[in-house]
């Protein structure tokens, strides 16, 4: 006769534990690639964002001979002058609220508010109550948001022509993934979606209006230092650096900040995100790649330029 062994209550629960211990760890396992592939998805879904916004900005250059203006002769941005090849529905209404007197924000405020979700990436959750964007027009690679100074291929004023791009459409950025903000954002500021404020007297003597030494002084920042400068991709129907408008004085995931000195406004608004390792860049010829937060400040600074002249080399 076969005598099957008894198990007493704590072999029982010694085995029990056992089996939790296994699920625990397969759960632990599994958790990161679930995760990697929910981002995964997300990375692609705010790459075709920026796809369908290439393909707007086509439609528009296409019919206008012109690119949308960074900062239109109303004040709107890129975005809102696009948005009838995007949404012909929200484009009209744009179309008719759009106030000049306004800065570019519209009179409809429920228009000015609205959450597009195409301008929106998956991998950032913001605040509701606002029409924030994740994506920016690139306004080029001076530190100064005004005017001619603005050498990307969408500044202020009239739209850029093609043949003005003499860098190449292939070249130049045209669009990038942000990290949006409010002025305060939870109790410490965010590094990627904060705006810093720079103190002057922090720059060194007779440095203030050397681009460089700016970036350098902006780059040292710390997660302690001042935040006050602003918002960032608030809101999306109105033109203008940090509203819709990024630069490349510093490259991907790097402080956003700004300061005054003499009458002078000094500004980076950096391109960057929520994906792990760099940002989408669309560029103006509609292609997209996601390129590294350890890009080169000389190859980010280049792809700003719609016609600097430097010299490209693998990036």
């Amino acid at each position: 006769m076969h005598l099957r062994p008894r198990l007493s209550r704590g072999s029982t629960l010694v085995e029990a534990l056992v089996v939790l211990g296994v699920i625990a760890l397969l759960f632990a396992l599994l958790l990161p690639a679930v995760q990697q592939s929910r981002e995964a998805g997300r990375r692609i879904q705010c790459a075709n964002n920026l796809r369908q916004i290439g393909e707007a900005v086509a439609n528009f250059e296409s019919s206008r001979g012109r690119l949308p203006s960074g900062s239109g002769p109303d004040s709107s941005s890129a975005f809102a002058q696009i948005m009838p090849y995007v949404d012909p529905a929200v484009g009209a209404a744009i179309g008719n609220v759009l106030d000049p007197a306004l800065a570019g924000c519209c009179s409809n405020q429920t228009v000015n508010l609205l959450s597009i979700s195409v301008l929106r990436c998956p991998s950032d959750i913001a605040p509701g109550g606002y029409g924030f964007t994740n994506y920016a027009a690139n306004s080029g690679s001076s530190c100064r948001p005004v005017g001619l100074l603005q050498n990307g291929p969408f500044p202020g004023g009239p739209g850029v022509r093609l043949q003005d791009i003499t860098d190449g459409a292939s070249n130049t950025a045209g669009a990038a993934e942000w990290v949006d903000s409010l002025p305060q954002r939870g109790t410490r500021p965010d590094p990627l979606g904060a705006v810093f404020f720079l103190d002057p007297g922090e720059l060194p003597a007779g440095s203030h209006l050397d681009p460089s030494q700016f970036a350098i002084a902006c780059d040292q920042l710390s997660a302690e230092d001042q935040i006050g400068g602003g918002f960032k991709g608030c809101v999306w129907t109105a033109g203008g650096i940090g509203n819709t408008q990024y630069n490349h004085v510093l490259p991907i995931d790097r402080h956003s900040c700004r300061y005054s000195y003499d009458g002078r406004t000094f500004a980076a608004y950096t391109a960057g995100s929520r994906h792990p390792g760099g940002a989408n860049v669309l560029f103006v010829d509609g292609h997209l790649r996601f390129l590294p937060a350890t890009i080169s400040h000389a190859v980010w600074s280049a792809l700003g330029t719609k016609s600097g002249g430097e010299v490209m080399w693998e990036y």
